[in-house]
């Protein structure tokens, strides 16, 4: 038999579904090593980087800014108030190597992926510096720190992840794979067709 017309039975084949599992199961896997890596280290450099750009904006914006630094932590000193320590999730990547698993596709090769993943460090960098700065600056009007500070960033962090976690679940999804690639090769073809189908039968103005 080589298919089965019977309403409600039309699946896609069976041994495409453990493939989306299995790509769901290997992202989670790296999810897991990802924060191992990032707990693993104080990443000291990135966070002086960091600092560093914080310190050649602010002035753009009318604060004074200075590094300040102890045995215990990298911090920075604004309009001359209390230090603001700058931190490892202040560099924002935990939140990219947090989606790194997800922005990874299996169709695309590895310098594709890496091309990939590099923009979008660069994307993750540049909205942790306006962050940042943002906060700094709405602070020093009066808007409370820690509001401002966790609000932008809880805000960011679902955001992004979760942007990321559903596009990777629906490029894994072989149904809805198979749905979009039926969509691009019908359209706009399709269209015609679909017309033609229900015009049918033709008028009788047609069939003379």
């Amino acid at each position: 038999m080589i298919g089965d017309a019977t309403p409600g039975r039309h699946r896609p084949p069976a041994g495409r579904a453990p493939s989306a599992w299995l790509r769901l199961v290997l992202r989670v896997a790296t999810l897991g090593l990802m924060l191992m890596l990032f707990h693993a280290s104080e990443w000291t450099g990135l966070r002086r980087l960091v600092r560093a750009w914080i310190l050649a904006i602010l002035p753009l914006f009318g604060h004074t800014a200075v590094a300040f630094d102890s045995a215990a932590e990298l911090a920075l000193m604004v309009d001359g108030g209390e230090p603001l320590a700058v931190t490892a999730p202040c560099t924002y990547l935990d939140l990219w190597l947090v989606s790194a698993p997800f922005v990874w596709r299996f169709h695309r090769t590895l310098i594709q992926n890496g091309m990939v993943l590099m923009t979008t460090a660069a994307a993750v960098l540049l909205v942790n510096l306006v962050r940042i700065v943002a906060v700094i600056h709405l602070a020093a009007l009066g808007y409370p720190l820690s509001v401002v500070h966790h609000g932008s960033d809880w805000a960011l962090h679902a955001v992004w992840i979760g942007a990321w976690v559903l596009a990777a679940v629906r490029a894994d999804n072989p149904i809805a794979a198979s749905t979009r690639a039926m969509e691009r090769i019908v359209s706009p073809a399709g269209a015609n067709v679909l017309a033609a189908a229900t015009s049918w039968p033709p008028s009788s103005t047609d069939r003379r």
